[in-house]
């Protein structure tokens, strides 16, 4: 395999630098070289967040928890599984992920992000619970179900 071309080796070097977390400290440190107060003082906000911790995950899932009880669970699970698959995540580590934070699994929110991205934009939004498949026999009588409270009515007083 041939090595990598001298513009792919400089653009992953400056890459590198862009992201790390010393280059920021750096900057921050640089805009005020004048100032009297030591580097710690410049720079005294918080640790930079890991998000690769497991404390994490519980704090997505109390997130995801919030959430759900402002929206929808559905919109959700399919939203975090179409950004973990986006990001090259295997299934079983996306399937993982959804079951610890307590989100759908991963087989039903691919069932959801096929319908979203497939355009059936309405069987995506709508609830699929069920409802009336036929007609009860009091809508096809309405008249003997007025009858028949009325004899309970009667009977039970």
């Amino acid at each position: 395999m041939a090595p990598p071309t001298k513009r792919k080796a400089h653009s992953k070097v400056v890459l590198s630098k862009r992201w790390s977390t010393g280059n920021f400290q750096a900057t921050t440190t640089q805009q005020q070289p004048d100032s009297s107060t030591s580097e710690e003082e410049v720079y005294s906000g918080p640790e930079p967040i890991k998000f690769t911790k497991k404390k994490v995950l519980s704090d997505i899932g109390d997130l995801f928890t919030l959430c759900t009880q402002e929206g929808s669970r559905k919109y959700l699970s399919t939203m975090i599984y179409m950004l973990l698959r986006h990001l090259e995540y295997s299934w079983r580590e996306t399937d993982e992920i959804l079951d610890t934070i307590g989100s759908m699994k991963c087989e039903t929110a691919h069932k959801w992000a096929d319908l979203f991205l497939n355009g059936e934009f309405e069987e995506f939004i709508g609830e699929n619970r069920g409802g009336q498949r036929t007609q009860s026999f009091f809508d096809v009588y309405p008249e003997l179900e007025l009858e028949a409270r009325a004899f309970v009515v009667e009977e039970c007083c």
